[in-house]
C-alpha cells in the first residue's frame, strides 16, 4: 500500500516513572527547524569543549622542564583545569537540558528534565537523538 507514517513513525511518548512518576506526556513531533537548531547547538557545544581542551593542553605544553618550579606550575594548572572541568560539566548539563527541551517543545520542560536522575536524562536524550536521526540509525539501536 506504500508508505504510512503511522506504521513507520512512533509517537514520542515519555513516562519517567518510577523515578519521576508525575512526569509523562507526549513530545510534539519536532519540525525541521527545531531539529536543525538542536543539531547545530549540540555541535557548537562540542566544538567549544574541544577548543577549550586544546587551549588547556597548549598552556600545559608551555611549561618546560621537570624542576620543582615546573612541577608546581603543572600542579597549579591541573587544579585550575579540574575546577574548570567541574564548572563546565554543570554548564554543559544545563545547556543539554535547554537544547533538549527546545527540541521537545518543552514537553518535557527544562525544569522536568532537571528532576531526572543522570542516567535517565542521558537515556532520554539518546532516545530523542535516535528518533530525529535517519531510520537506519533508529533500527540499529532498537
Amino acid at each position: 500500500m506504500g508508505y504510512k507514517a503511522e506504521e513507520n513513525i512512533d509517537q514520542l511518548d515519555y513516562d519517567f516513572g518510577p523515578f519521576c512518576p508525575d512526569i509523562k506526556g507526549t513530545t510534539p513531533e519536532p519540525d525541521a527547524d527545531r531539529i536543525k537548531q538542536y543539531l547545530v547547538s549540540f555541535q557548537a557545544m562540542m566544538r567549544r569543549q574541544r577548543d577549550a581542551i586544546i587551549d588547556w593542553q597548549a598552556k600545559a605544553d608551555e611549561i618546560k622542564g621537570d624542576d620543582a618550579k615546573a612541577r608546581a606550575k603543572r600542579a597549579e594548572l591541573d587544579e585550575e583545569y579540574a575546577k574548570w572541568q567541574d564548572e563546565e560539566a554543570d554548564k554543559r548539563l544545563d545547556q543539554r537540558r535547554k537544547m533538549l527541551a527546545m527540541l521537545c517543545s518543552d514537553k518535557p520542560s527544562v525544569e522536568e528534565l532537571a528532576q531526572l536522575p543522570g542516567r535517565l536524562f542521558n537515556d532520554f536524550e539518546s532516545y530523542m537523538q535516535n528518533e530525529i536521526g535517519p531510520k537506519e540509525s533508529r533500527n540499529a539501536t532498537s
